[in-house]
């Protein structure tokens, strides 16, 4: 995000190849940009902008040369801080936003390049960005900070249940119950390392170690 609150990139050709200019791809963002690999080999952008909606822009596949998209699309929200994006089990991508009201909403995508739904809640009520992580059975789990400064939790259940979201979100209390090797965390397939104390920073998450 440029000083004239505009994207640029640069790019490398081919694996340790060299760099590029600097070259500019527009759009008018207050975040920093939330970028994400989709399974076509593309690249997609998401960002809060002044108004607090957010805007989307992407690469074209390889057929268009991974050229970028001219535009952004508005994709609406009223959204504060650094969207998250990622990938989910079926290749389209799914978007998370902390709203205005404290809450974290999320909209997604039915297959690789499938339409979009609308913006949905999901409850809950964080003072940080949230920590999306695509769990091993291939399911999200989220994780944020209450105001209170303790980590909260939330998470898809399984194919089952149709892969709802659970309707309650759990006190971590700011710290693990158990460690990545106890039955719990194998079972969920993620670790939350909060940082002590609880800054205003989103909890860090990451995969244990088999």
């Amino acid at each position: 995000r440029g000083t004239d609150h505009a994207l640029h990139h640069r790019w490398q050709t081919g694996t340790g190849g060299p760099w590029s200019d600097w070259s500019p791809l527009g759009g008018q963002i207050a975040s920093d940009p939330a970028v994400v690999l989709s399974p076509n080999r593309a690249l997609s952008v998401f960002a809060r902008d002044p108004e607090g909606r957010i805007t989307h822009t992407w690469q074209h596949g390889a057929e268009h040369g991974h050229a970028w998209n001219d535009t952004w699309v508005d994709m609406g929200g009223a959204a504060q801080g650094r969207p998250t994006v990622l990938v989910g089990r079926d290749g389209g991508m799914v978007l998370f936003t902390r709203g205005t009201d404290h809450a974290l909403h999320h909209r997604w995508q039915t297959g690789t390049g499938g339409p979009w739904s609308d913006w949905s809640p999901l409850g809950g009520h964080l003072t940080t960005d949230p920590a999306v992580v695509l769990n091993p059975s291939g399911d999200l789990s989220v994780f944020g900070r209450d105001p209170r400064g303790r980590v909260t939790h939330t998470w898809q259940r399984g194919p089952e249940h149709g892969h709802a979201w659970n309707d309650t979100w759990v006190d971590m209390e700011g710290s693990l119950a158990a460690d990545p090797d106890a039955p719990a965390a194998a079972a969920a397939g993620v670790l939350a390392a909060p940082r002590t104390p609880v800054q205003d920073q989103a909890p860090a998450v990451a995969r244990p170690i088999p």
